[in-house]
């Protein structure tokens, strides 16, 4: 067991609302950080390539890797930092380790298959190299933004309020 201090819930203590240090429970927090890592990765690596591909102007990519890293946190701080911080307490609150594939909710496979199935999708569709490029870093950027908190390196979950 790793035992990395983290603060995932409130606790009432003499009147005063404090966060309680936890440990983690099981290694599959860490499995699931470093497949979002992996991935992130390789979405990055491949974003980079296809947007190349689909350059006319070198000034463009610039732009193109600001929209993409926008389009990522937009992704990362909406939907996928409220997942991996639920995913985490869940993994927390349960204090044993389970399979890997009991480790993930019903909606997570569903929002992973949506995922996949968005990415097939756009790799077969007729958008522009540059756009497919775009939308495929952004991605990368948003699992690359959410995996942090995993282990609660948040601001809002690290700090202690008073």
């Amino acid at each position: 067991m790793l035992n990395i201090a983290i603060f995932f819930d409130k606790q009432k203590v003499g009147g005063k609302v404090r966060f309680f240090q936890g440990k983690i429970a099981s290694s599959n927090l860490i499995i699931a950080a470093l497949v979002w890592t992996f991935f992130s990765a390789l979405l990055l690596w491949r974003g980079l390539c296809i947007m190349e591909q689909g350059l006319w102007k070198s000034d463009l990519l610039y732009t193109c890797i600001a929209l993409s890293l926008l389009l990522g946190w937009i992704k990362g701080h909406f939907v996928l930092r409220r997942a991996a911080l639920k995913l985490r307490k869940r993994a927390l609150l349960s204090g044993k380790s389970t399979s890997f594939l009991r480790f993930y909710p019903r909606g997570y496979y569903i929002l992973y298959g949506a995922m996949m199935s968005l990415g097939i999708g756009l790799k077969y569709s007729r958008l522009p190299l540059l756009w497919r490029g775009v939308c495929t870093f952004g991605v990368a950027m948003a699992l690359l933004y959410a995996v942090p908190y995993l282990f609660a390196f948040g601001k809002e979950e690290c700090r202690e309020k008073k």
